[in-house]
């Protein structure tokens, strides 16, 4: 969560850390992102057809 409310951290190591790869990286996270939305749809559609 860290991370998520302070990304410029998590840039500066990812940079050093990966150097060459840093945008690779940045692709992944960006697909695992999407996964969380696409989860968080899904609750929310759960949750609401529980709920009626």
């Amino acid at each position: 969560m860290d991370c998520y409310e302070r990304p410029e951290y998590l840039r500066t190591v990812l940079k050093e850390v990966y150097k060459e790869d840093y945008k690779s990286v940045l692709d992944d996270i960006k697909l695992e992102l999407e996964k969380l939305v696409d989860i968080e749809k899904e609750t929310e559609r759960f949750f609401k057809i529980m709920e009626s």
